[in-house]
């Protein structure tokens, strides 16, 4: 069986300094929806996504919003988008993991 989890981590910097890497070796999740991560790529602490995969968007703002998808398998495809919807933001994620199974669309 698959495991998936979502987590608004409200910083994934501040989220580490009170043991999200722990929390996702504990969590045996295959995949992983990250939202408000809150960091540019560069900045976000490595041992913070180990023995995942990452699939990123840090949005448009800096130090606000961003999204991730960790997964076990590399996917074989991602794609990124963003859609003005009713005045505001929705941001757009799919991952695909092999061809006999469905993308994974409008994530948000």
């Amino acid at each position: 069986m698959l495991r998936v989890a979502a987590f608004n981590v409200n910083g994934i910097r501040a989220a580490v300094r009170r043991g999200f890497d722990s929390w996702l070796a504990a969590s045996n999740a295959d995949v992983v929806c990250l939202q408000e991560v809150r960091a540019p790529l560069e900045k976000i602490p490595p041992e913070a996504f180990a023995g995942y995969h990452l699939a990123y968007h840090e949005g448009d703002q800096p130090g606000r919003a961003g999204v991730a998808i960790l997964s076990r398998s590399e996917p074989s495809a991602v794609r990124m988008g963003q859609y003005s919807v009713s005045g505001g933001m929705l941001r757009r994620k799919s991952v695909s993991y092999a061809d006999e199974l469905r993308p994974l669309d409008d994530m948000v």
